[in-house]
């Protein structure tokens, strides 16, 4: 039995469709992030599951029990808000034990939760501390506590990292990782960041204007889009535009400048092309004996340390991005204007309707 299940939901304000018709079964210990564009219909959809926003249609269902009319309280859920909701006039240990006071725990077992949650994020020496004495980073562990302290069916988390900084935001993503796998709790997450969707999640749901675009593992998606929109928003992507000759692990494709590729096709009339950059290999001279080589220039160089994203301008007209070691664009002496070859994998190349 699923430990969430939602069925049919959807959330209409006025004439306007917030989320239409989502459905997903979650199983036990697995954690599900959702990511989409801002106003697709991702934070809504938690509003729902934590019992804020009444769906319109459709049912909400915990551990089996129909729980779409029951008030927010009564639907052991934890929930981490995105500004960390920590209260200021309490201190670790009291914004920590909130949710079990108010449930009129024993004082023991009030005591006993709390110091456990603490330990699991690694505030036990902080407890006595008051909020404005905390970084942000504590101040999110205090909410995640304080989320765990109450043992939910189901831990929500909405936009958890966003207020942080970027090394603090990876640090705290590991341990969000860590922790998860640690309690095998049940877990849905939203988020904007792709990043955060691909490293964290069992399964990405990928939404735009209310509706699901593609369910699946992070490899799935990123490797296979469902359609020109996944494939944009999840990663980065060139796009070429042509035609295919059938679907299969192998498909001739030919832009629409005539350039004959080799590509994976799923779709019977595929029409788009999508290249990751880090499927595109550089070369000074053409390989030999290789397919899928094409001529191209640098139309202009991004260095981000370690990595050099190269953009490059086919013989045919198209643009597509190349992503390469820095030592690499040193040694090919990539600067603008300057040629090079090419290559692109058939193996990554993915072939969709546009």
């Amino acid at each position: 039995m699923a430990r969430l299940e939602l069925t049919s939901l959807t959330k209409r304000y006025g004439d306007f469709v917030a989320v239409d018709d989502f459905s997903i079964a979650v199983n036990e210990g697995e954690f599900i992030v959702f990511v989409g564009p801002s106003g697709c219909g991702k934070t809504t959809i938690l509003r729902m599951i934590a019992g804020f926003v009444p769906p319109t249609q459709g049912a909400i269902r915990i551990d089996g029990a129909d729980v779409t009319a029951v008030p927010p309280h009564r639907r052991n859920l934890g929930v981490v808000f995105q500004n960390y909701a920590v209260f200021p006039h309490l201190d670790v240990f009291e914004n920590v034990a909130f949710g079990l006071r108010r449930r009129k725990l024993p004082k023991a077992e009030v005591e006993a939760r709390t110091r456990r949650a603490l330990a699991l994020v690694q505030l036990d020496a902080l407890a006595s501390r008051l909020p404005n004495q905390l970084s942000g980073g504590q101040k999110q562990r205090v909410a995640i506590a304080r989320a765990l302290a109450i043992e939910p069916s189901v831990l929500l988390l909405d936009e958890p990292l966003s207020n942080l900084d970027a090394k603090l935001r990876l640090d705290v993503r590991r341990e969000i990782h860590a922790l998860q796998r640690q309690l095998g709790i049940t877990t849905i997450m939203v988020t904007h960041d792709q990043d955060e969707a691909l490293s964290l999640a069992d399964r990405v749901v990928v939404m735009s204007q209310g509706r699901v675009q593609q369910i699946g593992a992070p490899q799935a998606v990123y490797r296979d889009p469902a359609n020109i929109f996944v494939a944009g928003f999840i990663g980065r992507a060139s796009f070429l535009h042509g035609r295919t000759a059938g679907t299969g692990a192998e498909v001739a494709f030919t832009t629409a400048a005539g350039l004959q590729l080799s590509c994976r096709c799923a779709s019977e009339g595929a029409d788009t092309l999508v290249i990751r950059p880090e499927s595109v290999a550089l070369h000074g001279a053409p390989p030999r004996g290789r397919s899928g080589v094409l001529s191209a220039e640098v139309e202009h160089l991004t260095y981000l340390g370690p990595v050099c994203e190269v953009s490059l301008r086919l013989s045919g007209g198209d643009l597509i991005t190349a992503a390469v070691h820095a030592d690499l664009a040193v040694r090919l002496s990539l600067a603008p204007r300057s040629r090079v070859f090419a290559e692109i994998a058939r193996d990554a190349a993915y072939a969709i309707v546009r």
